[in-house]
């Protein structure tokens, strides 16, 4: 269990982080999706795709950002 309480910056750059690791896993299970292919068209694919791949590289800066300050990945 982990409590930020806002009163740093890192407890908002791990606030951020969270987030992040939540978008780049929600993108990343779509475009993972077995009928992924079958439910959107290829240009909704290449955007799905994209999103996916900004949110997986936000994720990774907050990472890199707070090293051993950040908190451990979200399940």
């Amino acid at each position: 269990n982990i409590t930020l309480d806002f009163s740093s910056d890192v407890d908002i750059l791990n606030y951020a982080y969270a987030l992040e690791q939540l978008e780049a896993a929600f993108y990343t299970q779509v475009v993972a999706a077995p009928t992924f292919a079958s439910i959107f068209a290829a240009n909704e694919q290449r955007i799905l795709v994209d999103l996916r791949d900004h949110e997986v590289a936000h994720r990774e800066f907050f990472e890199a950002a707070l090293g051993s300050a950040r908190i451990p990945d979200l399940t």
